[in-house]
């Protein structure tokens, strides 16, 4: 395999809900070459799908953002990975204070 900049990318999971919730993000590798982004571990292999064994790639289109790309498939292999088809599904409820009933 040839030697690509491995890149690091943050992408928001969950936002923070209020002051005391800090929000979930998750982290993701990637390197690019030519017009594809591909996910990748610390060392540059390519993550795969569990379902399908497929890569995680994506084309980059005129006017598309390397990074909104890549941060889009953290997420989606986050997803994947964790069974979290919907975000912050599990996540507590907070309930604004109505005072007494």
């Amino acid at each position: 395999m040839e030697s690509f900049e491995i890149k690091r990318c943050v992408a928001v999971v969950a936002n923070p809900i209020d002051e005391k919730d800090r929000g979930e993000v998750c982290e993701g590798r990637y390197y690019r070459e030519g017009d594809w982004i591909t996910l990748c571990d610390e060392a540059g292999s390519p993550l795969r799908s569990e379902d399908t064994g497929a890569r995680y790639t994506v084309r980059l289109e005129p006017g598309d953002h390397e990074l909104t790309l890549a941060k889009r498939l953290t997420l989606r292999h986050h997803r994947a990975a964790n069974r979290d088809e919907i975000a912050g599904w599990n996540r507590r409820i907070s309930y604004p204070s109505r005072g007494w009933a």
